[in-house]
């Protein structure tokens, strides 16, 4: 997980994006998950734990 330069963070395999992790605005205290086009696809309360669902999602 890096931290993006328009704030927030992305996730990246292989050289390439793998998603986003943010903090869910709603839920302060969850995470939410965008795929690399920001299509929404989940909440968790550990970002690390989206950085890693992220790496091993099936494209």
């Amino acid at each position: 997980m890096e931290p993006n330069p328009d704030g927030g963070f992305f996730v990246k395999v292989g050289g390439e994006v793998a998603g986003y992790p943010s903090e869910d605005a709603e839920h302060p205290e969850l995470w939410a998950i965008q795929d690399p086009d920001l299509r929404f696809m989940g909440l968790s309360a550990v970002a690390d734990q989206d950085a890693v669902f992220l790496t091993v999602r099936d494209y």
